[in-house]
């Protein structure tokens, strides 16, 4: 039964893959089948030499697999779903974590993946539990997905839902798919890549690039990143100027100008939360009634699938005024996307 849960979960996600990503990305991974293998079965059963027809042979392959290995299934269906997380990664939120103080094996800045499967393998062993791990390098990236087992009371064994880590090669940066972690699993990361501890870097987001590109302009102090915003001019209204048609749009190009200058368009996040803790009013001059009284902590959130779009377009439109706060003109050189701030609008550090 669980064989048969494997294939069709196997069949769901394989399904995600274009045909040229089968043939480019998955059948590398998968050992005991061939591109032009599977060609020659398609051809052989006078099938159309399509997707459906691909993965109904590489189905046929893994199952006649299955039979001499038990645990087949299971072993592919972690990569399949690993490789489909490589390709995919804009699917699932992720977290960025930075791993900080050195040991001497961080020294050794590449691993190969079958370095960090056993490295991982090692640390999950010595503390006696059982996790199935999986490692890929895809596109410049290591991709890890771990699988853990436990034993329950009148269940038997049960697998837990798989976590994903990003990390790229030589940097102290690593991006994690689970916001509910035990962080023991965090610590094992950065062991194994040479590290002793790991924190929170108050980013997250979709892209995984994105968030890289975003933790590399914070690191360079937006100096040297080539992507990073220039000095955040103020906005200065530009004279009106009449056209023939007695239409000007100049105005509207300026708007457009300085808010491509605030925000850029790449890297870009999916949501920024800004908390502001507890404050005294400062408008008593306005409202009397509000002197020597504060109001309480506030949390607000923006979410959009282009943050940086979103910021854009209110610009233009007047939603901000001018000039936006100083916060959401640096998102894209502060590498982080949970914000707080004190009196006056300046950013503090939790």
């Amino acid at each position: 039964m669980e064989g048969d849960r494997d294939l069709k979960l196997i069949d769901a996600v394989l399904h995600r893959f274009s045909l040229e990503q089968l043939v480019d990305i998955v059948f590398p991974e998968i050992k005991i089948l061939s591109w032009p293998g599977v060609q020659k079965v398609v051809v052989k059963g006078h099938l159309p030499l399509n997707k459906d027809s691909v993965i109904r042979v590489m189905l046929f392959g893994i199952k006649e697999q299955k039979i001499e290995d038990e645990t087949y299934a299971t072993k592919i269906l972690q990569i399949i779903q690993l490789l489909d997380i490589a390709v995919h990664h804009y699917r699932l939120k992720w977290i960025a974590f930075m791993m900080t103080g050195e040991t001497g094996q961080s020294r050794k800045r590449y691993f190969t993946g079958s370095d960090v499967q056993d490295s991982i393998e090692t640390i999950f062993s010595r503390k006696r539990r059982l996790v199935e791990v999986s490692v890929i390098l895809q596109d410049e990236i290591c991709w890890i997905s771990l699988v853990e087992r436990k034993h329950i009371k009148n269940k038997g064994l049960v697998y837990k839902a798989p976590i994903f880590v990003a990390h790229f090669p030589g940097q102290p940066y690593f991006f994690i798919s689970h916001s509910r972690l035990k962080e023991d699993i965090l610590h094992v990361i950065s062991r194994t890549f040479g590290y002793a501890d790991v924190e929170e870097c108050d980013l997250s987001g979709q892209n995984v690039r994105h968030l890289y590109r975003l933790l590399k302009n914070r690191e360079s102090d937006a100096s040297s990143a080539q992507d990073v915003l220039q000095e955040i001019r103020k906005y200065r209204p530009v004279m009106f100027e009449e056209t023939p048609k007695g239409i000007d749009f100049t105005q509207h190009k300026r708007q457009l100008e300085y808010a491509d200058v605030c925000f850029g368009s790449e890297p870009t996040l999916q949501q920024l939360t800004v908390k502001c803790p507890s404050c005294q009013w400062t408008i008593g001059d306005i409202v009397p009634e509000t002197e020597g009284k504060s109001f309480g902590s506030m949390e607000v959130s923006f979410q959009s699938p282009d943050i940086m779009k979103m910021f854009r377009e209110m610009t233009v439109k007047d939603i901000f005024t001018k000039n936006p706060p100083t916060y959401m003109c640096n998102l894209q050189k502060m590498g982080k996307n949970k914000i707080t701030i004190g009196n006056g609008g300046n950013t503090t550090e939790d």
